[in-house]
């Protein structure tokens, strides 16, 4: 594992973040107010007339995780990718393949 590439990483999920939190959530308590809901079973909202609100927030905060994530992960194999490929050879990144074998 690169400890550069996850810093980098990292460092990008973060930002994202940052982002995302100022375009999903009003404020520090509407952050919290999801982190409620999406923690409270889904038949504790119905019978407190709540299950419409609950799946509103409660998705939103999934996105907000899974976009935070994402970014964090595509970041990584990004530059691992990169690197990769520039560690091999020149003529390790110009091998052919059967498709492109010559007859």
């Amino acid at each position: 594992m690169n400890y550069l590439t996850l810093a980098s990483s990292l460092i990008v999920a973060f930002f994202v973040a940052r982002l995302l939190f100022r375009l999903l959530f009003d404020g520090i308590n509407d952050f919290w107010e999801c982190v409620r809901f999406a923690i409270t079973p889904d038949l504790f909202s119905l019978f407190r007339g709540e299950f419409l609100e609950d799946m509103g927030k409660s998705f939103k905060l999934s996105l907000f995780l899974i976009l935070v994530g994402a970014s964090g992960m595509l970041t990584y194999h990004g530059i691992e990718s990169i690197t990769d490929r520039n560690e091999k050879t020149p003529l390790e990144n110009h091998q052919l393949t059967p498709e492109r074998e010559s007859h």
